[in-house]
């Protein structure tokens, strides 16, 4: 599964691009879903989910659309940060 993000900043995982959300990431990972946690905000579940919800920090509060934009490439490449593989040291 993907993670996908709103204009509103809600991340949500699926394994389709959900109509009006943009893709954080095409990376495939098992770390995926645990780096986009650690990473995002957190709030309050909505009514009637279970889960908490993730937001990309910046987005929510982003007074116009390409502030919401840069706020998001922000997160992406942390995301992608993250996932590189390190390079190994050699003694």
């Amino acid at each position: 599964m993907k993670p996908f993000v709103y204009r509103n900043g809600v991340i949500v995982f699926r394994r389709r691009m959900p109509p009006g959300t943009l893709p954080i990431t095409h990376m495939q990972s098992r770390r995926l879903r645990k780096v986009v946690d650690v990473l995002a905000r957190h709030g309050r579940p909505e009514f009637g989910q279970s889960r908490k919800l993730m937001l990309v920090p910046g987005v929510p509060e982003a007074p116009n659309g390409n502030a919401a934009v840069r706020a998001m490439l922000r997160f992406k490449r942390e995301v992608e940060l993250r996932l590189k593989p390190r390079a190994r040291r050699t003694f």
